[in-house]
């Protein structure tokens, strides 16, 4: 038995994989806030001779 392949469908399928949507709520946002990190020094390297 062969079956017919609606290749729209499968192609649409295929660039939706792995996506995730994800409902958030005003309040929510009202309160989100980044942590503030402090920032590494970059380390720096002299030729010792």
């Amino acid at each position: 038995m062969h079956h017919k392949r609606d290749w729209s469908k499968y192609n649409k399928t295929l660039v939706n994989r792995g996506n995730i949507n994800l409902w958030v709520t005003p309040q929510a946002l009202e309160n989100w806030a980044a942590k503030k990190e402090k920032k590494m020094a970059i380390p720096s390297f002299t030729e010792m001779n």
